[in-house]
């Protein structure tokens, strides 16, 4: 065991918090419960909730001065929180949010939210958009999925939203990034002149990346699927 990792003045100075000494870590990558009773001598936990991150959009197919590309989905929100064992139910529910699904030539899926109990939980990422696009406009298509929300914890954190896809002049197209999460990391943005699915969000929580198609394809592509959740249980005694 960790020796003391919560000594002294903390959340102002409650004894109940004086001198808790780390145990095990538990991690949980799918739906499960936490059942207090198994942990004799149990004072506190601290949780960490990590919500899916979202697939990117997909492409559709294109004619000739035609361009396509996905908007990145979002990485999911987070949120963590010391909470006292007198304060935990005998079974605590945990749900681990899954990843968002790229669509071939669609939106992408949203990422799905993770909760411990009824004590903390973070809502997955939205999904990344699908653009269609004609003509030479250089312009870029702003980023339309928002990043999951972390709540009920001592710390709530915001996942970072998918990135804009961008076609330039000579209808070359480049998807938009995944969004990044606090524990993982959005999929890479892809250029192509051809077509090219999207990236896979890493880790927990990032957004997959958008997929592109330049013009005159004849297939679609499919956004990169966004990562699982996470919850992480440390056991303070």
């Amino acid at each position: 065991m960790t020796q003391a990792i919560y000594p002294g003045h903390v959340l102002g100075g409650s004894p109940l918090y004086v001198g808790l000494t780390l145990g095990d870590i538990l991690y949980f990558d799918a739906d499960d419960t936490f059942d207090y009773p198994g942990y004799p001598g149990l004072r506190a936990v601290r949780v960490k909730v990590q919500a899916g991150g979202a697939a990117g959009g997909g492409a559709a197919t294109t004619g000739a001065s035609q361009s396509s590309g996905g908007n990145g989905g979002a990485g999911g929100g987070y949120s963590e929180k010391l909470i006292l064992a007198t304060a935990l139910a005998s079974s605590e529910t945990v749900t681990v949010g899954a990843g968002g699904t790229g669509v071939a030539g669609a939106n992408g899926g949203d990422g799905g939210a993770s909760s411990f109990g009824s004590h903390l939980s973070a809502s997955g990422g939205a999904g990344g958009l699908i653009v269609l696009a004609s003509g030479t406009l250089t312009a870029g298509s702003p980023s339309n999925s928002g990043g999951g929300l972390g709540s009920g914890g001592d710390l709530n954190l915001v996942g970072a939203p998918g990135g804009g896809m961008i076609r330039y002049i000579n209808l070359r197209v480049r998807s938009g990034a995944g969004g990044n999460s606090q524990l993982g990391v959005g999929g890479a943005a892809g250029s192509s002149s051809s077509s090219t699915n999207g990236n896979p969000g890493r880790g927990y929580g990032g957004g997959g990346s958008g997929g592109s198609n330049a013009q005159n394809q004849a297939g679609t592509a499919t956004g990169g699927d966004g990562a699982p959740g996470l919850i992480i249980v440390e056991l303070l005694y």
